[in-house]
């Protein structure tokens, strides 16, 4: 598998689409990148960027090394389809979401903040050091092993593994509980009127602790109540959840703004908290400005 092109898109291109441009002969969009190393803009495809070759392939899984990547877009990425192109028409008339929709979004948010790589290669690296440490404690229980029967146990301390169970529990187990978790927080839609566009990157949905003013995965997690959860739908919209607490000083709504000062700030907040690139409309390229 050392030699694959297979790209796993760690934010998928249905969403990514949202912030782009359909080329003019009908196939496959553009979309204008920012790059953090270079602090370079460029154009590129959707195709090409937000991806990490080989990414969630497992070779434990041996009948279909990309098990997971076809799963996430059988169980998940469909969601983008139908069911958001519903929501957002619901948003930009005006209309309040339902318990549905706040479902479906929530499944959405959660899934994308677990998949990248900043929160996954977190949890393989969990699972890999609380793995070594067992085997470090309990090594004189495989001295009377024969090789073959060390080489299976010891595999278990082994990344792929590791990985292929961090995505059965995030998955089977963490998801699920995420979805109602964020359903029933406090959600606020703004419909961004400036000729500013939202930005969003290949780590796309954005934790900040109010407490600590920090993005830390230490200090945030999709369940916490004394953190906002900012999440571009697209260039247009912003989802804004906020503690359920704050149902008692905030109505929930959907709102037209034009507060240049507060979109800047969010984009700021996606500069700041992207992996690698940040991505916008190409047409707003020249005007892109890392520092404003």
């Amino acid at each position: 598998m050392k030699n694959s092109n297979i790209k796993h898109h760690v934010v998928p291109q249905s969403y990514l689409k949202r912030f782009g441009r359909l080329n003019t002969n009908n196939k496959g969009s553009n979309i204008g990148v920012w790059s953090k190393k270079s602090s370079k803009c460029f154009i590129k495809a959707v195709k090409d960027v937000a991806y990490v070759k080989e990414y969630y392939s497992v070779n434990s899984k041996s009948d279909n090394k990309n098990y997971w990547e076809h799963r996430f877009s059988k169980e998940l990425e469909q969601l983008y389809g139908t069911e958001i192109k519903t929501i957002i028409s619901k948003i930009n008339s005006k209309c309040s979401l339902n318990n549905l929709d706040k479902k479906i979004l929530s499944k959405l948010i959660a899934f994308q903040f677990v998949r990248v790589p900043a929160f996954l290669d977190r949890q393989i690296e969990k699972g890999r050091n609380i793995t070594e440490e067992i085997f470090k404690q309990y090594h004189f229980l495989f001295e009377n092993l024969n090789k073959y029967e060390r080489q299976k146990i010891f595999s278990l301390a082994e990344t792929d593994n590791i990985k292929n169970q961090a995505l059965e529990i995030i998955i089977d187990d963490v998801l699920p509980k995420s979805e109602e978790i964020l359903s029933g927080k406090t959600w606020n839609i703004y419909i961004n009127n400036l000729d500013i566009p939202l930005f969003t990157s290949d780590n796309p949905v954005v934790l900040y602790n109010f407490s600590t003013n920090s993005f830390d995965y230490n200090n945030n997690g999709l369940g916490r109540d004394d953190n906002i959860i900012l999440f571009p739908l697209t260039h247009k919209i912003l989802v804004h959840i906020s503690p359920s607490s704050f149902s008692k000083i905030i109505n929930e709504s959907t709102t037209d703004t034009k507060d240049i000062k507060y979109i800047s700030t969010i984009n700021r907040l996606q500069i700041e908290h992207c992996t690698n690139e940040v991505y916008f409309p190409p047409e707003f390229i020249d005007s892109f400005n890392p520092n404003n």
